[in-house]
């Protein structure tokens, strides 16, 4: 595993600062991933009680020598003494470190003393690999035209930055960077900005260690529904739709919250559910009832929970025989998700109207007259013309050498397919989906940022 160190212009953690929530996401990264990151700071009596990501138990915050510094174009008489002191702190900060991160210390005027410093060190150690994160694709000030700086300096900044790469968040300004910061074309590596769900969704403890360990950041679809195990909230059609959308190669998540639901029939109903889900397909990752994974959850837990969890949600599953409203049904819609609904219930009709997925799960209610009775709906057995693989067992039978698919498998695979094309087709649907899965601290740091370190190495060059 890399050692790895972030260099940075701070005196503090300005949470107002972007570069600092860009900081503090790759500092988040590299912990949750087994590195022991350094980030080095500039001395301020700010870090004495380091913030945040700073204080880590697995950061090293080293404070390198407070030095001035300005996005103003000036003369300092005080660079050639400040880049020494940095030059000598940092070379031997970084002699064992193989990887830098850096933030526009290649662009902004007020990075200039690290800027030099930086490179001394590179020259120096050119077994560091440097990645220079840009954050704006604007052109750097010429320091050099206006002979701010010394001779020597000024042939340093001119030179390509040894053993290094600029990093960017979008390929198509790959010419812009590689002009403006004298790199090829292909030593301009792209890495989309993340962002900390967890953070961002203002997510408790709890709900932040169920999103890390049930591994929500890869789904594609997370399903919630909050939930008695009463029989007549049928839940196990949740399970099953779910099931369909990962046998057509979706990754799913199914998160029950079964409160009050701790003896008699509703334990029993449990089991039966985890069985249904194992014998079409879901395994522990896929589904969790959240009193077992939070036994304090068994009995209440604060409403804030469902609305973290619906946060998280893609879909919404409400396939209940009865309900007087639902609560949670319209908090779903609020935060975000598909809702899809039971057909079968008139008074959904009315409730939540026309911008929602309607599908028949039987009810209470008679459906000609409106009134207490009963709509039953049975579902069809189907020749099965797909290779047997594409189903469970459990979902299949050979009826004279014909597959033939049981009918709630095959309703619940129409009801998945027709998620998918919502989603494939709803710009806001898509691009939430997109969002949260592609464009999360696991994901991007995977499929991004570590197989840099790990990227052959450019030539270094000398002057």
């Amino acid at each position: 595993m890399k050692n790895v160190a972030i260099l940075t212009t701070f005196f503090n953690a300005d949470p107002a600062y972007s570069l600092n929530r860009s900081v503090q996401d790759q500092l988040k990264m590299l912990v949750t991933h087994g590195y022991r990151p350094k980030v080095l700071v500039l001395e301020s009596g700010a870090w004495n009680d380091p913030p945040e990501m700073y204080g880590h138990e697995h950061v090293e915050l080293v404070q390198l020598p407070s030095v001035s510094v300005s996005n103003q174009i000036e003369r300092d008489e005080k660079l050639d003494d400040d880049v020494e002191r940095l030059y000598v702190s940092m070379k031997e900060i970084l002699k064992k470190t193989e990887v830098v991160f850096t933030h526009d210390i290649i662009y902004q005027p007020s990075g200039l003393k690290l800027n030099i410093a930086g490179r001394m060190v590179a020259n120096l150690l050119p077994n560091i690999r440097w990645f220079h994160w840009i954050h704006s694709a604007t052109s750097p000030y010429r320091l050099h035209k206006d002979g701010f700086i010394s001779e020597q300096h000024i042939g340093l900044i001119e030179e390509k930055w040894p053993n290094s790469s600029a990093v960017f968040f979008n390929g198509m300004s790959i010419p812009r960077i590689s002009e403006n910061f004298s790199y090829e074309e292909h030593e301009v590596k792209i890495v989309p900005n993340p962002t900390d769900v967890c953070r961002f969704l203002g997510l408790s403890e709890t709900i932040e260690r169920l999103y890390t360990e049930k591994r929500l950041y890869e789904a594609d679809f997370i399903a919630t529904y909050p939930a008695r195990l009463d029989r007549g909230k049928q839940l196990e059609w949740v399970i099953k739709i779910m099931a369909r959308l990962k046998w057509q190669n979706q990754s799913v998540r199914v998160i029950i919250m079964d409160f009050h639901s701790m003896e008699g029939d509703k334990l029993t109903y449990r089991e039966e559910l985890k069985q249904i889900a194992s014998d079409w397909g879901l395994d522990e990752m896929d589904i969790t009832f959240m009193s077992e994974f939070e036994p304090a959850f068994s009995s209440a837990a604060p409403h804030s929970i469902v609305r973290e969890l619906l946060s998280l949600s893609h879909v919404f599953i409400m396939p209940s025989r009865s309900e007087s409203y639902s609560y949670v049904a319209q908090e779903a819609a609020i935060m975000g998700n598909l809702l899809v609904l039971n057909h079968d219930f008139p008074p959904f009709w009315d409730i939540y109207g026309k911008n929602a997925l309607y599908f028949q799960f039987s009810s209470n209610i008679d459906k000609m007259s409106w009134k207490d009775g009963d709509t039953q709906t049975n579902y069809s057995d189907i020749p099965h013309e797909d290779r047997p693989g594409s189903y469970p067992e459990a979902n299949l039978r050979e009826d004279d050498g014909q597959w033939i698919v049981n009918g709630d498998a095959a309703y619940a695979n129409a009801i998945a397919m027709r998620i998918r094309y919502e989603f494939k087709n709803n710009m806001v649907l898509g691009q939430r989906q997109e969002r949260l899965r592609d464009r999360n601290l696991y994901r991007v740091f995977r499929e991004y940022i570590e197989p840099l370190f790990y990227a052959e190495s450019n030539s270094i060059q000398k002057a």
